[in-house]
């Protein structure tokens, strides 16, 4: 069988900072284009190709819309099935990737087990829906 490679993007210095400092639950505030939403590709497709099950929330559908292109270009070698309108990545793996719009969908989410949860632009997330959907 043919090895499979994925290259993901290289982290920059505090991208790498964050990874190794992260715990349990991890906020990031970091100014515009400072690479928030490739940390979270980064992370996505490092613990999906490891196996793992990868849930994406963002406010709107259009926030999810780079992520899964990205995902899907970076990695196209271990994807088993991709289906946009289910905003599903399933890899050879067993890696699963979750995309759920957060703002009128307090259901996002809900019934699903994750080993990581990433959330990306929580500050546009409607308030105080955002705290029902957390709970």
């Amino acid at each position: 069988m043919a090895e499979l490679t994925v290259k993901l993007p290289k982290l920059h210095t505090g991208q790498t900072r964050l990874y190794h400092g992260r715990t349990r639950l991890n906020a990031v505030r970091f100014g515009r284009r400072c690479g928030k939403t490739v940390f979270l590709e980064w992370l996505a497709a490092k613990d999906a190709i490891d196996g793992k099950q990868v849930g994406i929330f963002a406010p709107e559908n259009k926030q999810l819309a780079e992520p899964w292109d990205h995902l899907v270009d970076m990695l196209q070698p271990v994807i088993k099935s991709a289906n946009k309108n289910e905003a599903t990545i399933k890899l050879v793996t067993g890696g699963i990737i979750n995309f759920w719009p957060l703002n009128d969908n307090e259901l996002a989410g809900r019934g699903r087990s994750y080993d990581l949860v990433l959330m990306d632009e929580a500050g546009f997330t409607k308030s105080p829906q955002m705290l029902d959907i957390w709970y």
